[in-house]
């Protein structure tokens, strides 16, 4: 069984948005999610994803009082929807 590829995580925090990506890190990089939430702080909040198969993308009004709450949201969505499978997200200290 081929060990899986390696992934880098990046994100990029605003002041009131938080975007990220997912790579897979083979022979080069590809992007396999991206997403973000903005609108952090405000009412109606708004969650996007997607992923490689159109079936994954997520795009659904949220609530999101501060960064550490938007990032526990983008973190339960790609674990509820198994984005990607074992992508081995975690938000230290995000428990909201």
């Amino acid at each position: 069984m081929k060990p899986a590829d390696p992934r880098i995580l990046t994100i990029n925090g605003g002041s009131s948005s938080i975007k990220f990506a997912l790579f897979e890190a083979g022979d080069s990089l590809r992007r396999i999610l991206e997403g973000g939430i903005e609108r952090i702080g405000l009412p109606e909040a708004a969650l996007q994803v997607k992923g490689l198969d159109q079936a994954n993308n997520v795009l659904r009004l949220v609530t999101a009082p501060d960064h550490t709450a938007a990032a526990c949201r983008a973190q339960r969505t790609a674990i509820e929807r198994k984005l990607p499978p074992k992508a081995g997200l975690a938000i230290e200290g995000a428990t909201a």
